[in-house]
């Protein structure tokens, strides 16, 4: 008795699930704690130095206070700075302080270094159809657009997005 294999979207949640697990890995020994979404701002920061926290709520498609939340625990810890805006009195720019750019780069070489960990288990011409295939993913998202995928929809969590709405789209 054969069982019919799921179809591909049923195949594919559990993989999503277990990427942003291999992706949320706990930091080295004597790392810094930040959680996935303070290193995804942390990361949008580094992108953006001096963006505003409106412009960094919008790339990374969150509401401001849900960002002025993190940024603030962010600021506590020392990682992230708040400046005010030289053009605009009421406005702050957000910017990585020393300590966060350092923590930022700790953090986005040991992603490299998942990524390319779990890479290693593909032949090299796999490895370039595995980013082609999610970069198509990511960059359409169910739209029939091709483009650059906005910086909210980056990272697993961003594909996860992506590909639900696409199921929700096809359901």
């Amino acid at each position: 008795m054969s069982h019919a294999s799921p179809p591909p979207e049923d195949a594919l949640l559990p993989l999503l699930d277990a990427l942003r697990r291999f992706d949320g890995a706990p930091p080295a020994q004597g790392a810094v704690q930040v959680s996935s979404a303070q290193a995804t701002l942390l990361t949008a920061v580094a992108t953006s130095q001096g963006a505003s926290l409106h412009a960094i709520a919008r790339a990374l498609e969150l509401a401001p206070p849900t960002v002025s939340a993190t940024v603030s625990r962010l600021e506590d810890a020392g990682l992230l700075e708040r400046r005010p805006d030289v053009h605009d009195g009421r406005a702050v720019r957000l910017y990585l302080s020393a300590r966060g750019e350092a923590v930022q780069r700790r953090l986005a070489a040991a992603r490299r270094e998942r990524a390319a960990r779990l890479l290693s288990a593909l032949e090299p011409e796999e490895r370039r159809a595995l980013v082609d295939l999610l970069g198509r993913v990511l960059t359409q998202g169910g739209s029939g657009t091709r483009g650059t995928p906005s910086p909210g929809s980056r990272g697993i969590a961003g594909l996860m997005r992506r590909v639900r709405s696409m199921l929700s789209g096809a359901a």
